[in-house]
């Protein structure tokens, strides 16, 4: 879960383009649930989860490109935060033998690192005011603590710093729509 409280502020703005940095406030919440019931020799089930919870500042740049002879737009937007916040885990295993064989948990500050980029196109009325948008967003985390990598220090019994060899990244991408009414 992301939630942005930006200000807006256009440094070039005409009738066939427009670009605005962008500063603000981030929330993002990221939940990681992994769960396993295994059936080798009786019954084991294994379940795992790590939240991060944390706010900070966001910075970026949104630009527009419009067409002269249409009410369609090209945009492209980025933007990086910084937010900081803890990672919270748990793991716990069990078996039908053996009601609890392991119950932990580990908790650290963070300082994530959040890149996202979007480029797409829109359609817009005569005055602007309703629009609707259509493009592809790609968005990076890192340094976070991965549930595979919490699950692997577990069982190896190495809590000092829970996070592998790609450092904690995860990214998510995929298509995105808006419908905007504004006023």
């Amino acid at each position: 879960m992301l939630v942005d409280a930006d200000y807006k502020s256009y440094f070039a703005n005409c009738s066939d383009y427009r670009a605005a940095f962008v500063v603000g406030g981030r929330y993002a919440r990221l939940d990681q649930i992994f769960n396993a019931n295994f059936a080798v020799n009786g019954f084991e089930r294994v379940a795992s989860r790590v939240n991060f919870d944390g706010g900070g500042l966001k910075l970026g740049l949104d630009g527009e490109m419009y067409s002269q002879k249409t009410q369609f737009y090209g945009y492209g937007r980025a933007s990086g935060s910084f937010v900081g916040g803890a990672a919270r885990t748990t793991y716990t295993s069990s078996s039908q033998a053996v009601a609890s064989i392991v119950d932990t948990g580990w908790k650290a500050g963070r300082l994530v690192t959040i890149a996202d980029m979007e480029v797409g196109m829109g359609w817009h009325n005569f005055t602007n005011n309703i629009r609707f948008s259509i493009g592809y967003m790609y968005s990076g985390w890192f340094n976070l603590v991965k549930n595979n990598q919490w699950i692997e220090s577990v069982q190896t019994n190495n809590f000092a710093n829970p996070i592998g060899s790609n450092r904690g990244n995860i990214s998510f991408d995929g298509v995105v729509a808006r419908v905007e009414m504004l006023w």
